[in-house]
């Protein structure tokens, strides 16, 4: 094995550049021909987003409510019946 002379080197080195650069064009041609989302992906997305912000915040509500009213599910509810 020999080592190559520096025009060798050079050569080797634009052969891989030219290499390169025609798998980066290629993959980008591929991405811009490539499906693309819908027109109502967005839309549904957004719909999506607004019902879990909606959920969130009606969650958090009634959660402070309960708290304020001073309930406290972890205690049993006493009967209005005496018991025998």
């Amino acid at each position: 094995m020999r080592n190559p002379t520096p025009e060798e080197g050079l050569e080797v080195e634009d052969e891989r550049r030219a290499r390169l650069v025609a798998a980066l064009l290629h993959g980008s041609d591929r991405t811009a021909s490539g499906s693309r989302p819908g027109p109502f992906g967005s839309l549904v997305a957004g719909i999506v987003l607004a019902v879990v912000v909606c959920l969130v915040v009606g969650m958090v509500i009634l959660v402070q409510r309960d708290l304020a009213s001073g309930s406290n599910p972890s205690r049993p509810a006493q009967s209005a019946s005496p018991s025998p």
